[in-house]
């Protein structure tokens, strides 16, 4: 028979042996153990069977404390009946469910404790981050001002290139006047000058007096 039970607190498989308890006035059955029926392994063996027949789980127990009168005659007391049996398991349940649910709960604290100290890593870098970022923009800054004062730079060259274009253009116009006039004047100079055509050309003869004696 214990093999075809369960434990109505565990929900576990009963021993073979025997071990375990049955209430008497819910007549569910319990495994040994503080959890589940609150009677020690070692307990077992001292109590008789009588004990055994008349033991009452903590639920019934609790259940009949809290039973109150209804109706008193001739003597009798009639008292409440003890709380449903399904509604004894679907607590006897929840409670399990509840069980079950901590190994989550475990896990999602130990996930919530290493967010908490990945969380406490960034604060501690974040000093060090803000540091660099500032040393980045100072850096940036002085990047930025050196690149306007070569752009001014470039600006007055460009300038003066322009200016020194306009120069060698007006140089340029210069010359080119000297040089006309240099060929006027050039042409002025040899205005009484004699071109003979038909004589022959002796070296080092006296041209003057060549040309009285052809006379």
């Amino acid at each position: 028979m214990a093999g075809d039970e369960m434990c109505i607190a565990c929900q576990n498989a009963l021993p073979d042996d025997g071990r375990f308890m049955k209430c008497s006035d819910c007549n569910y059955f319990y495994h040994l153990g503080q959890n589940c029926s609150g009677i020690a392994p070692n307990t077992i063996t001292t109590m008789g069977q009588g004990k055994k027949d008349v033991w009452v789980c903590k639920t019934c127990r609790a259940s009949k404390k809290r039973q109150v009168p209804t109706s008193q005659s001739d003597g009798v007391t009639e008292v409440e009946r003890p709380e449903s049996e399904s509604a004894v398991l679907s607590e006897l349940r929840s409670i399990r469910k509840s069980l079950e649910m901590l190994p989550a709960l475990h896990e999602k604290n130990d996930s919530l404790l290493l967010l908490k100290g990945e969380f406490a890593g960034l604060t501690a870098q974040s000093p060090r981050l803000e540091g660099s970022v500032s040393f980045m923009s100072s850096q940036y800054d002085t990047v930025l001002a050196q690149s306007k004062g070569c752009h001014e730079q470039v600006s007055r060259c460009s300038k003066e290139v322009d200016d020194l274009k306009t120069v060698v253009h007006e140089q340029a116009a210069q010359i080119e006047r000297l040089h006309d006039q240099l060929n006027d004047t050039e042409q002025y100079s040899r205005r009484a000058n004699l071109e003979i055509h038909g004589m022959p050309v002796e070296q080092e003869e006296d041209l003057q007096q060549k040309t009285r004696s052809s006379r």
